[in-house]
């Protein structure tokens, strides 16, 4: 089915579509819950979920068209099977996916203003993609394996998934939100370089995993550490032998650590 007209249309209600286009420039919201058998093709226009549930059961592509939702209405990537593609980059209010894996849009930002519900799939593709939890209310974040995680609900409420574990291959940018952490676990786990962990918003952990072979660091802690090392260089510059060398290295372990509260000097 193929909706191609000049104005704003209206895609009607218990509606099951093999396949659907929407190539329209006015746009076409729902009017009832739909399901899409197929394929979803949006090739112009804003394809409007409103306060309605739009159930995809195959792929999804995009030209020039877009999606949106209202913060209650809900969008299910239903596939059976693994690799549905794309989740688009695109303003959720609730956010459902069956238990197979899924490809997440590889540049822009999936924004989420209710509950995410990522089934139990797993070896999503995630790529380049952003989930950005954005409700102006109080959130649950659940256990996934994110790329960008983001939280942007301007000092809203964030529980942390107690018992999944939260996992962040790209950036965490926890924004001003008030986050409860009880019996939550967090891990870093990207690859090929190190991760940046907030420099603001997001300092305490329930349980910290770091499973990233290039390793972290603290935005402010890597500026702090090249402060200390000119201000050691200019302290004991002249020490280049025999037992002061080896006195030096020492104390400038329990210098630098010293100012990250760290004790793991010999």
């Amino acid at each position: 089915m193929i909706f191609n007209g000049g104005v704003t249309q209206t895609i009607p209600a218990l509606a099951f579509f093999n396949g659907l286009t929407l190539n329209n420039s006015g746009g076409a919201n729902l009017g009832g819950g739909v399901t899409v058998g197929g394929a979803l093709t949006l090739t112009s226009g804003t394809f409007g979920v409103g306060t309605n549930m739009l159930t995809l059961n195959g792929a999804v592509s995009f030209g020039a068209g877009t999606l949106t939702s209202g913060a209650t209405g809900t969008v299910n990537y239903n596939q059976q099977s693994n690799g549905q593609a794309t989740v688009l980059a695109a303003n959720y209010g609730n956010l459902t996916f069956s238990n197979f894996s899924k490809t997440l849009a590889s540049s822009g930002t999936i924004g989420i203003a209710g509950t995410f519900t990522p089934g139990t799939g797993v070896g999503h593709t995630i790529t380049g993609s952003t989930i950005n939890f954005n409700g102006a209310g109080s959130q649950t974040i659940p256990g996934f394996t994110y790329n960008n995680l983001t939280s942007s609900g301007g000092g809203a409420g964030r529980t942390l998934d107690s018992v999944n574990t939260i996992k962040i291959a790209g950036a965490f940018t926890p924004g001003t939100d008030t986050y409860t952490i009880t019996g939550n676990t967090i891990e870093y786990n990207g690859s090929g370089s190190p991760q940046a962990l907030p420099s603001s918003g997001f300092s305490t952990y329930n349980n910290l995993t770091l499973n990233n072979a290039a390793g972290r660091h603290r935005r402010q802690h890597h500026q702090r550490q090249r402060q200390l090392d000119q201000q050691w260089r200019h302290i004991y510059g002249q020490h280049q032998h025999g037992e002061s060398q080896r006195l030096r290295q020492s104390d400038y372990c329990r210098y630098r650590h010293h100012d990250f509260q760290q004790s793991n000097c010999q």
